[in-house]
């Protein structure tokens, strides 16, 4: 068995546990889950191992980590943190089994790939991106690193997310088009034109509201 840790322990935390049982039901190799690591958690119900940095320093070199976490800025200083402890830091890639993933797509270090999801042809997913349920990545369309797609979402083909963009639930955005680095799309929203870099979009169609600062807080309207 392969051991396993991971980031964080909310709700995604929780969320991923399960998927990794449900993985291991495919796998020759099945995941040993050995707990969570979290800066703050303190659930009498999880087995937390410690904080991050403590855990990333103290543990096997042959431990897998996988950072669930839904916050993608959150998800970049976490792992960024972690390889500056551990710079030969090893990530795993789970993919549920119920999603459907084309032979031609590839999926990079650190993914997590939710139940009911559909990654098409020649898709590319970067490192630690989040696919949550029943989201859609249209054929050759790239999703760049720490991008964070929430559930119900229909991404169409050719389509470009840049990293640590968000998009919300159930949003569409329609074929070719480029979400640039950390923007965030709101939930329901249709993107029928380029989003540029930090800004916040809603509605349909979809329009910029307002920016972000780069590290991913708001910044005042």
């Amino acid at each position: 068995m392969k051991p396993l840790i991971i980031i964080g322990a909310g709700g995604q935390a929780r969320e991923t546990a399960q998927w990794v049982e449900d993985v291991n039901q495919t796998l020759q190799e099945p995941w040993a889950l050995l707990g969570f690591a979290d800066d703050h958690a303190a659930n009498e119900h999880m087995n937390i191992l410690g904080n991050v940095d403590e855990v990333c320093a103290n543990v096997d070199e042959n431990v897998y980590f996988i950072c669930a976490i839904g916050n993608s800025a959150v998800r970049q200083n976490l792992v960024e943190r972690m390889e500056s402890i551990r710079p030969a830091c090893k990530f795993a890639t789970i993919i549920h089994p119920s999603a459907v993933v084309a032979g031609s797509a590839k999926i990079g270090s650190g993914c997590l790939v939710a139940p009911h999801t559909v990654i098409s042809t020649d898709v590319r997913l970067d490192r630690h991106v989040l696919i949550n349920y029943g989201s859609t990545i249209g054929h050759d369309s790239l999703i760049h690193d720490y991008a964070s797609i929430m559930p119900g979402t229909s991404v169409s083909g050719q389509v470009t997310v840049e990293a640590l963009a968000e998009l919300g639930a159930g949003s569409v955005i329609l074929p070719g088009l480029t979400v640039h680095e950390g923007a965030v799309i709101g939930a329901g929203a249709v993107v029928t034109t380029p989003i540029p870099a930090h800004s916040i979009a809603v509605g349909v169609p979809a329009k910029v509201i307002k920016t972000r600062q780069e590290n991913g807080r708001k910044a005042d309207a």
